[in-house]
């Protein structure tokens, strides 16, 4: 065999290796631009969507893949609030990694969300986010016209005491379905009570009609936007 004759052997050789090698990366890329633009459409979705959803549509499930053992991943954390509900109200979370806190901001008034629909979903998220988040200790929620905060070690009492259960426990989707979704759903004075407790006077800060029942009844709770 000449030299020539092998040299055209080498290089088609070597084309053939970079075809494969870029086709590689082209398949692993591909995938991770379809798992990307599959978690955009999925938000989109809820964006969306109708202006309410009942709790028992939630699907707790999705939240599965941003339980982690630290606060400190702000995609995680993203993702995660933008899976629980009130995503349509316009969410921004700030981490504050040395006080164990994450803030979570919200661009629409509690007015205008309703303050039925507003206790519903702070009492969800909260229970949600600790369940999920094992070095999560407070939340601070914030609105135009209001502010609530609450600590992991709230909810673990109101948890023990009032349900018999643990936040670990919730982290499993049927024990959160059966003990947390489903009553909540049914059941309007069950939710006021998780409220009223996870929520007292001193950590709400609150302006305007919601002022007069931020720890009174649920007033409207036929849905939550999200």
């Amino acid at each position: 065999m000449s030299e020539n004759i092998k040299k055209k052997l080498w290089i088609c050789v070597g084309v053939v290796c970079v075809g494969i090698v870029a086709t590689g990366f082209f398949v692993l890329w591909r995938q991770d631009r379809n798992k990307q633009l599959e978690e955009q459409n999925q938000i989109i979705q809820q964006q969306t969507a109708g202006s309410y959803v009942t709790l028992s549509n939630h699907d707790f499930s999705t939240l599965l893949p941003y339980r982690t053992l630290y606060m400190g991943d702000n995609t995680k954390m993203v993702n995660l609030f933008n899976h629980l509900l009130l995503t349509r109200a316009g969410v921004k979370i700030q981490l504050l990694s040395t006080e164990l806190t994450i803030q979570v901001e919200y661009q629409t008034s509690i007015e205008e969300l309703k303050a039925g629909n507003v206790q519903v979903a702070l009492v969800y998220n909260s229970l949600a986010a600790f369940a999920l988040v094992d070095n999560l200790e407070y939340l601070t929620y914030e609105f135009p016209d209001g502010k609530f905060q609450v600590s992991r070690a709230l909810a673990q009492d109101m948890l023990n005491a009032f349900l018999g259960t643990s936040l670990e426990a919730l982290a499993d989707p049927k024990i959160w379905k059966d003990t947390i979704q489903i009553p909540m759903e049914e059941n309007t004075e069950f939710t006021q009570s998780l409220f009223q407790w996870l929520f007292p006077d001193e950590n709400i800060s609150v302006s305007g009609s919601f002022a007069s029942t931020a720890s009174g009844g649920l007033n409207d709770t036929t849905g939550m936007d999200s």
